[in-house]
């Protein structure tokens, strides 16, 4: 019986594996102007661009980021999008240059999440409006491959400020697809195997 509770947990276990957490936080990355669909060497499956065609920037942005952080230029309302080559299970960042000369209470911050250029799901975060990087954003609970992130107003349309981004964190999926019927399939597989011995042991 100890053997096919083992031997179950093992199967489970090979289930879940093939999903892993990375960061992104620019920090070994050269700094200055990047064109658009820049990959930083943390990641090469993982590509930025500025919806609005401007080129992004590396640089210390002191409080405004945290160490490097990734900019999407221009005063405008162009925003962040993030392609991946893989499907993403989840996917936060922190954000900064939230700066109260350019929003106005009530703006916010919006990341937004698709699967093959599906909107699958979106949120939203208050800014604070202290020009810090003190604040996050995170989606989960989808399976997607690109994301946009911007500053808008409370009904999501974008604003003129730029964003500033940085600790991009995902969660890579891509589990073994073991069909869920092999969780049950093995265990009585390993019973019968378990009868077929104990009967050709009584024998005589």
């Amino acid at each position: 019986m100890k053997k096919i509770l083992v031997t179950s947990m093992l199967i489970a276990s090979t289930f879940s594996l093939g999903a892993h957490a990375a960061v992104i936080d620019f920090e070994s990355d050269t700094t200055g102007d990047k064109a658009n669909g820049w990959a930083s060497v943390d990641d090469s499956g993982v590509h930025f661009t500025d919806t609005f065609n401007a080129n992004l920037n590396i640089a210390d942005y002191g409080t405004q980021g945290d160490g490097q952080s990734l900019a999407i230029n221009g005063d405008d309302a162009s925003k962040l999008q993030i392609n991946f080559d893989f499907s993403i299970g989840s996917l936060s960042l922190d954000f900064g240059n939230d700066d109260s000369s350019y929003a106005q209470s009530g703006d916010r911050a919006w990341l937004e999440v698709f699967n093959s250029g599906a909107s699958v799901g979106i949120t939203s975060v208050l800014m604070n409006l202290n020009d810090v990087m003190d604040q996050s954003i995170a989606l989960s609970g989808f399976s997607f491959d690109s994301a946009l992130f911007w500053y808008g107003n409370a009904s999501g349309a974008a604003i003129n400020l730029i964003e500033i981004v940085d600790n991009i964190t995902y969660n890579q999926v891509n589990a073994v697809p073991i069909p869920a019927a092999a969780f049950l399939f093995a265990p009585a597989l390993l019973g019968f195997m378990g009868l077929r011995r104990k009967a050709k042991n009584t024998v005589i």
